[in-house]
């Protein structure tokens, strides 16, 4: 499975730019040109999808891979490398056949092939050889199936011992002897007959051996119960799987699943693809990377990259995630670029950081403004304090608004969405240990012990953190380009840490609104004498939700929350950001949606006040600086 998974992966080239990313993907020339007229980089891609007349690239690599997982070493040998030459094939040579040379110093100067047969073997130099190894403890290589060979004959064994057992009809080997006495020779001789006639035959299991006297039985072999077969061979499966490593699923072995089969099944994949094909996918790129490719960037003058593509497993989701923990990382001042390759995001282009996010870039622009103000005509230059400030249009102010929050949005449902699906597994796990085991008469008295408010209000808490400090800083950018003010690190973790001891009842009020949605439907389930599998699961046909299919989880209310919170966590920080640049008081920019927002709408407020203003969800409230 992993050598035809390895196989199917593309092989490619690339340039390397100053700064070592991959610039320009170097392209296959067609398969009918002679490989004699190829360009170098072309010769090497050929060599990818033929590397030699008897085998297709896919038949190679897979062979190769093998070889490597069973011995801890592949070697390739290349034709036409000797002197570090551009080779014209590749070929795989079984690692048994090679024996490494070396100088009295240690150090490798080539191989031998059959050194052990008659006429020495056949010499290779160093250049001619490439090798891709898994080192052991003391540096000589050691294959996968080397690690786990001691299993083998268990594997063997357990099968065989079993058959054994149901060819003789379920008889054990064993011994019997008289009791109290000897049998005569013509007696042992009968007794020998019959118990040799009764074992053989193929159905001694409906055969009966009688003896005139009283005889003894002890046992001489275990039975499959105490040897314990089936656990024994799960271990010793289980012993060997894990040595790759690869789960059972990728070998279509059937495993229990839970309620989130589906998200199981992506996980395994993700392991198999991160836990056992990338380290092989690294050892073939670091091997070819310095032992092959530095052939052809002396022939083309130019720095490549050998990558072996693998599978990108990400969805929208997992993207949009990645995203999030991307700007987080940036907010807090992480190297941009860096931090791409941090979230796993590095298989995707890069074509730079937004100005908005960017912190150069904004010190930047603040240096500029600084300057400016610096270089006005001395009458005006006052102090900052003094200054007077013109109010923004509101039409400037909503717009900033909508497009902050539009940036935030998407992200926001997207962990709300991940929060609340998750929360579901959690309570659902939570009532079947708390309920599951109660009768029907206990299950009466609705026991809420399956709840665990601090636990749901920390993850909460856990999952705005990230999205409040994007929000925060975007917030206090946007107060801080009103201002001509420079947005600190200092200054977005305080209004962070602010934004977030405030959430605390908000943070709560969203759970307590998940809790009762989900007692609602065990009163109900309970009162209709459902099972704790259709409490949770529901009934379809009874129009009965359950806990899987409840509204309080569903997208509808994921996009509500981060949409009112999302409202409100901005208006909130740009609060906090006046405050922090020195305003005092505010104006009320609201609709005409109900009568409290037109009435509210052109009042003035102190930050304080502001701050305490109530806003309902899909709000439209925002505020304007009139003062500082």
């Amino acid at each position: 499975r992993i050598g035809a998974d390895f196989s199917g992966l593309d092989w490619t080239l690339s340039y390397e730019d100053a700064e070592g990313d991959n610039a320009d993907e170097i392209v296959a020339a067609l398969s009918d040109v002679p490989f004699e007229r190829l360009d170098p980089l072309e010769q090497f891609l050929r060599l990818c999808e033929n590397p030699n007349p008897w085998q297709t690239g896919r038949a190679f690599r897979s062979q190769q891979l093998i070889r490597l997982d069973f011995t801890g070493r592949a070697i390739t040998y290349l034709e036409g490398g000797e002197g570090n030459g551009l080779p014209t094939a590749w070929y795989g040579i079984s690692p048994d056949r090679m024996w490494p040379a070396r100088a009295k110093t240690g150090e490798l100067i080539g191989w031998v092939m059959d050194k052990d047969r008659p006429g020495g073997g056949v010499p290779f130099g160093r250049e001619e050889i490439a090798v891709t190894e898994y080192p052991g403890p003391y540096e000589d290589p050691v294959g996968v199936v080397e690690a786990v060979y001691a299993h083998i004959s268990l594997t063997r064994a357990l099968p065989q011992h079993t058959s054994d057992m149901l060819a003789t009809g379920g008889r054990l080997a064993g011994m019997a002897w008289p009791k109290e006495r000897s049998l005569s020779e013509d007696e042992f001789a009968d007794a020998q007959r019959a118990w040799r006639n009764v074992t053989s035959d193929p159905n001694a299991a409906r055969r009966l051996l009688l003896f005139p006297e009283p005889m003894e039985y002890q046992a001489g072999a275990a039975t499959p119960q105490e040897i314990g077969i089936p656990e024994l061979a799960t271990l010793n499966r289980d012993e060997i799987l894990t040595a790759f490593p690869i789960a059972p699923e990728m070998l279509m072995v059937p495993m229990a699943t839970g309620l989130n089969s589906g998200q199981t099944q992506q996980t395994v994949d993700e392991r198999y693809w991160s836990g056992t094909m990338h380290p092989r996918v690294e050892a073939w790129e670091d091997a070819f990377q310095q032992q092959v490719i530095p052939r052809y960037e002396k022939a083309v003058g130019r720095a490549l990259d050998f990558d072996i593509e693998e599978p990108n497993l990400d969805n929208a989701e997992t993207l949009t995630t990645k995203a999030d923990a991307y700007k987080s990382l940036v907010a807090i001042g992480f190297d941009p670029k860096e931090a791409v390759a941090a979230v796993g995001l590095d298989h995707i282009k890069w074509n730079g950081l937004p100005d908005l996010m960017d912190p150069a870039k904004q010190a930047q622009a603040a240096q500029a403004a600084t300057e400016a103000l610096a270089n006005r005509p001395t009458d005006q230059q006052q102090p900052m304090a003094n200054m007077p400030m013109d109010k923004p249009p509101q039409k400037a102010v909503k717009a900033r608004r909508e497009r902050v929050v539009g940036e935030t949005l998407p992200g926001f449902k997207a962990t709300m969405s991940r929060f609340l699906r998750d929360q579901r597994v959690r309570v659902a796990a939570d009532v079947e240990r708390v309920i599951g085991p109660l009768t029907k008469a206990q299950r009466k008295a609705l026991p809420d012990d399956w709840w665990n408010p601090t636990r749901e209000d920390g993850l909460l808490r856990d999952a705005l953190r990230g999205l409040y400090v994007r929000l925060a800083t975007s917030a206090l950018q946007v107060v801080a380009d009103d201002r001509d003010r420079v947005v600190t690190r200092d200054r977005i973790n305080r209004v962070t840490e602010q934004m977030l001891e405030k959430a605390g009842e908000r943070i709560t009020g969203i759970n307590e609104t998940t809790r009762a949605a989900v007692a609602d439907q065990i009163a109900e389930g309970v009162r209709r004498g459902y099972s704790i599998g259709q409490i949770v699961n529901g009934v379809a046909d009874e129009a009965y939700r359950g806990i899987e299919q409840a509204a309080v989880f569903d997208e509808v209310r994921s996009e509500l929350v981060a949409r009112t919170e999302t409202m409100l966590a901005y208006n909130e920080s740009a609060l906090r950001g006046y405050s922090e640049f020195g305003v005092s008081e505010v104006e009320a920019i609201d609709g005409d949606d109900d009568e409290a927002c037109a009435e509210r709408n052109g009042q003035v407020f102190s930050i304080e006040d502001a701050l305490a203003v109530d806003e309902h969800p899909n709000g439209t409230l925002d505020w304007a600086p009139i003062s500082n």
